[in-house]
């Protein structure tokens, strides 16, 4: 079984002349695009225009898809591959270029009076189907600059905004650590390769790896710093010719989320986080760290399951799991691995950590993974194979109905995450559950309260660059800050990382800001369903299935409402605390033993 994802469901490869063919047909479909869009500028808008040029523009976008994602997910694995770069680049133009017809629709859309009154007069199923999108880019068109000005900023960022962020992981993925082994012999080894092994069993190469990756960042800290100062000035300044109060209220709007909502989940954390630290302090105890746990013990394996798994065997884990949950779920890992969507192991060049790609245009999706076979690794897996149902259960929207805000975006994969935490602690003594409890802990940890310094970190991040750019000293200064407020006395103050500022690309995207909190409201909203799933059975998964595929069509709050969760009060997320704590109080009483 290969280890390398294919794509040949896109492309065979870029002299593929079908690439070819996409490329130059969307050059001309988006010049007579943006110029039939002139009409949208003119009055009131018509239903039967909107629906003309939403239909080109669907098919037009889709072609788009393919193209990008070929490039994109061909730099994921090879960041220097340059055919890759070229079409990225050119992609990126022509997406540029179609801002002016995006900014007429939205336009357009905010001079509808009432969008729901315009649909009933339409007679068209097409756009009542789209009626939430077009309510939302009626509301967005408050906040647009004009034509040209959009355009710009579009072009600009190429250059701009969208280089440094490929500079950020061209540096971070190609980037060599100077890795000693036990006899102090020195291999070359990638930053990726050497982050991994914070899941290694042995304490002294866990340690070893954390001194070679700090050692390495000052090669690159300099250029690095640069590229976050520029990304963050780059949206502060669009933030206010916008007339967002701040990035945070833009990207609340993009997440289809409410200020109250978020205050709700912020303050449940807060005032959870001393009981949350009790498992740092109970794992620290475990490993012999006296003053707190050690930034480099925080992924270490602890229990006496010190299987390592291949990635078949993990596969085969998390298949057999996912059927017994949900056959079709099952079904979709199972096809996801044997048509190789899936890019396995680290190597140069490829970047670091994990994601899943939905090509919707094809029907399936990609996921990359740095798999060194922990049992993190496979829970990870899990996650990223549950990113992708949830893109499987959105094939049967239309395409303006698939943008899912950040914070459901990560339901369905936390979901499966527990769905093989669960299955595997109830088949495995205490002594083994012990180890598959910590893993989960692990990424409950990361998701909430590293979660909640990476928050306060973006945040001050935001309030500091207003005022000048950062050195690399302030940006460190301000990441253990920020550690020191999430984990307070549960990590060692001697040993944290000074540095996560420079290894999470979340940072990186001037369109995406506060990609933090959403792996919160994932977690915790996904705990909450399970929840609904042991108490109904398998009567509740018709209702997760629907949820899923329709969490693109709504806000953030009217989606969980659909299941009868009210997120905009501190009851639920505390509850959904509750269960986290529940397990980190059974994991002590196994540590104890």
């Amino acid at each position: 079984m290969s280890h390398n994802w294919r794509l040949d469901a896109l492309y065979l490869s870029f002299e593929d002349q079908a690439l070819k063919t996409d490329y130059q047909s969307s050059l001309t479909e988006a010049r007579a695009l943006i110029q039939e869009s002139i009409i949208l500028t003119e009055g009131s808008p018509e239903p039967e225009t909107f629906e003309k040029l939403l239909r080109v523009a669907e098919a037009l976008y889709l072609k788009l898809w393919k193209l990008s994602a070929f490039a994109s997910l061909t730099l994921s694995a090879d960041t220097s591959c340059e055919p890759a770069l070229a079409l990225e680049e050119k992609v990126r133009r022509l997406q540029a270029d179609l801002t002016v017809f995006e900014v007429r629709l939205n336009r357009a859309a905010g001079r509808i009076d009432d969008v729901k009154t315009w649909l009933e007069s339409s007679n068209s199923d097409y756009l009542k189907d789209l009626e939430f999108s077009l309510s939302e880019r009626a509301a967005l068109a408050h906040h647009l600059l004009s034509d040209e000005e959009e355009t710009l900023i579009a072009k600009l960022r190429i250059t701009g905004s969208d280089a440094w962020e490929t500079l950020h992981a061209r540096l971070t993925s190609t980037l060599m650590t100077d890795l000693p082994d036990v006899s102090g012999q020195i291999t070359a080894t990638p930053l990726s390769a050497t982050r991994a092994l914070a899941h290694d069993p042995d304490p002294e190469v866990r340690r070893r790896a954390y001194l070679a990756e700090l050692a390495a960042f000052p090669k690159i800290e300099d250029s690095v710093a640069a590229s976050l100062n520029a990304i963050k000035g780059e949206v502060l300044t669009l933030t206010e010719r916008r007339r967002y109060a701040s990035p945070l209220e833009g990207t609340l709007k993009e997440a289809r989320m409410t200020k109250q909502t978020l205050d709700a989940l912020i303050s449940a954390i807060e005032e959870k986080l001393p009981a949350l630290r009790a498992y740092y302090k109970a794992k620290a105890t475990l490993l012999g760290d006296e003053n707190g746990l050690k930034f480099h013990n925080l992924f270490a394996p602890v229990g006496t399951l010190s299987e390592t798994y291949t990635y078949e065997s993990a596969m085969d884990f998390v298949v057999r799991h996912f059927t017994t949950f949900n056959p079709e779920l099952g079904a979709f890992a199972a096809k996801a691995r044997d048509e190789q969507w899936i890019d396995v192991e680290p190597k140069a060049g490829k970047v670091g950590g994990a994601f899943c790609s939905s090509l919707y245009p094809v029907k399936q999706c990609r996921i990359l993974t740095n798999f060194q076979g922990s049992l993190g690794d496979v829970l990870t897996l899990a996650h990223e194979l549950g990113h992708g149902y949830h893109d499987y259960r959105l094939e049967t929207q239309k395409l303006f109905n698939i943008e899912v805000p950040m914070t459901l975006a990560e339901t369905a994969s936390t979901f499966c995450e527990t769905v093989i935490a669960d299955a595997a602690l109830a088949t495995l003594s205490d002594a083994d559950a012990m180890t598959v409890l910590e893993s989960s802990l692990q990424d409950a940890g990361q998701a909430i309260v590293d979660i909640y310094s990476r928050y306060r970190f973006e945040s001050r991040l935001f309030e500091l660059r207003a005022d000048h750019a950062l050195s690399v000293n302030e940006l460190k200064e301000e990441m253990l800050k920020a550690q020191e407020a999430a984990y307070g006395d549960a990590l060692d103050p001697e040993v944290r990382h000074p540095y996560m500022w420079l290894v999470k690309g979340h940072y990186y995207s001037a369109s995406v800001n506060f990609y933090n909190f959403p792996y919160a409201f994932g977690l915790l909203f996904a705990k909450g369903l399970y929840q609904l799933y042991r108490e109904e059975g398998k009567a509740f998964l018709p209702r997760y299935d629907k949820l899923l595929a329709e969490s693109g069509k709504a806000s953030v709050e009217s989606v969980c409402a659909s299941v009868g969760i009210d997120v905009t009060t501190k009851v639920f997320w505390l509850k959904s605390l509750d269960v986290i704590l529940g397990d980190i109080k059974r994991f002590e009483t196994l540590a104890k033993k």
